[in-house]
């Protein structure tokens, strides 16, 4: 199998192998997004880590059956497959510099506007979510929202109802 690989910027067809052979050292995850369309995968505020990083491919999945076949599998010679709608800490550890440096470069609201903004925002939807937090992993996109399903995922279990 044949998968579009974010190579840089660029795109490719690439096996889990050839994959795997270009990975930096000490990478010990395959890292993938879905999204029917390459173009918005890489616009994703998903990639945001991972603009600028060369050495670190993300494996475009374009059909929402793979990711299936990906979770199914979970890892391929000891290498975790890791979606990059998951929690930002198992991406962190492999971005590590890139992400630190992007946040201190960035201009830094006062600690007490954030706990005052996370605590308004969890009160207000709090029928609908369960943990308001900042992170480090966005650049240029104000929100994120994650969870413990991705986002192909839910709409395969809402097609499935």
């Amino acid at each position: 199998m044949r998968f579009v690989s974010r190579n840089g910027g660029s795109s490719e067809l690439v096996s889990i192998d050839d994959y795997i052979s270009k990975m930096k050292s000490g990478q010990e995850k395959v890292y993938f997004i879905v999204n029917p369309h390459f173009d918005l995968a890489l616009k994703s505020p998903y990639m945001e880590p991972f603009k600028g990083i060369n050495d670190i491919d993300v494996i475009v999945l374009t059909n929402n059956i793979d990711e299936i076949l990906f979770q199914q599998m979970g890892e391929y010679k000891g290498k975790k497959f890791v979606s990059i709608e998951s929690a930002f800490e198992e991406i962190q550890k492999d971005l590590g510099n890139k992400v630190e440096q992007d946040s201190a470069s960035r201009s830094r609201i006062p600690e007490d506007d954030i706990t005052g903004f996370c605590l308004w925002l969890k009160n207000e939807l709090s029928d609908s979510i369960g943990k308001v937090s900042i992170s480090k992993r966005l650049t240029d996109t104000p929100a994120l929202v994650s969870g413990q399903m991705s986002s192909s995922m839910r709409i395969m279990m809402q097609m499935m109802e």
